[in-house]
């Protein structure tokens, strides 16, 4: 009787694509294990379009590895350090020398070693939780995993907890094409700005107290949320004079954690004798735009109409 890995590594690769047509991605990335034939077809025709990493609390620790709806759980042994059980599939199964961190990284590096990614979304979740040795490892790994697939392209990348501006910058480099940027408590943005990632995507968002950043590096974005610690006069002129004027520019919102003493409507209309809240349309050559200010935020949308 032929073993079963024969079988499968003669089985038609018709066949095996049919098959693997009809499974999630979290199913393929189970059964591309199963034969060099399987990996084939898997790697070469069936991308993943979101992956995350996740984690839980000081109360339910754990992580996962999140493959669109698909999820791999790994939490790790209440009895001992260095064990952990791994859930997929609605399977859990216990493993030995390792604890949680050792096997998501795991299973991280072999599913992105040398392939091709067209992500849609990509989410890194910091887990503070764990121990400290095992945090350094975690962080310091995941750059190395992101930089080992030969090539990284990504929509959307969201890191959220406690990244360091450092940290993010080290993972970002990593992907090759990103359009949009999210990032949480991230801080001074200054790591960030000369990466040309930065300078190559169409959205961010950057929602924190500490954030401080130079308003020119903004302007070739498409949309943007920011909370930054002040926004000068100066700063509000060159968003009117030089962002508005933008064809790209669609969508913008600016929350201020130092109340602004502009009166910003008279920024845009000098015979504007509102409230210092209130709202006003704006246009600038073929580019129209609705403007709403108070002495907390300041919201800029592109208008669709021509007027």
């Amino acid at each position: 009787m032929k073993p079963a890995k024969k079988i499968l590594n003669s089985m038609p690769l018709e066949i095996i694509h049919e098959i693997l047509s009809k499974l999630i991605p979290i199913q393929r990335l189970v059964i591309r294990k199963v034969s060099c034939n399987f990996r084939y077809i898997i790697d070469e025709y069936f991308g993943i379009k979101e992956l995350a990493i996740e984690h839980g609390n000081y109360k339910h620790p754990f992580l996962a590895l999140k493959l669109e709806k698909g999820t791999i759980s790994y939490m790790n042994s209440r009895s001992t350090r260095y064990a952990c059980s791994v859930q997929v599939l609605g399977k859990r199964r216990k493993m030995k020398k390792g604890d949680s961190v050792d096997f998501v990284l795991n299973d991280l590096s072999n599913l992105m070693k040398d392939k091709v990614f067209k992500l849609d979304a990509l989410k890194i979740e910091y887990p503070t939780w764990i121990y400290k040795d095992n945090l350094d490892v975690f962080v310091s790994t995941i750059p190395l995993i992101l930089k080992s697939a030969k090539s990284l392209h990504v929509k959307e990348v969201e890191f959220r907890s406690g990244w360091s501006i450092e940290e993010m910058a080290q993972m970002l480099q990593c992907i090759e094409k990103v359009e949009g940027i999210e990032i949480h408590k991230p801080g001074p943005l200054d790591a960030l700005v000369p990466l040309d990632q930065w300078k190559m995507a169409k959205s961010v968002i950057a929602l924190d107290k500490q954030s401080l950043l130079d308003i020119g590096n903004i302007f070739h974005l498409h949309q943007f949320k920011l909370q930054l610690v002040r926004i000068s006069r100066e700063e509000l002129v060159k968003i009117r004079d030089v962002l508005l004027k933008s064809t790209n520019f669609e969508y913008g919102i600016i929350y201020l954690v130092e109340h602004t003493t502009e009166n910003i409507g008279t920024l845009f209309n000098p015979e504007y004798n509102g409230l210092p809240n209130g709202s006003m349309r704006y246009k600038t050559g073929d580019n129209n735009f609705f403007i709403c200010f108070n002495f907390h935020y300041f919201e800029i949308r592109k208008s669709v109409e021509n007027t």
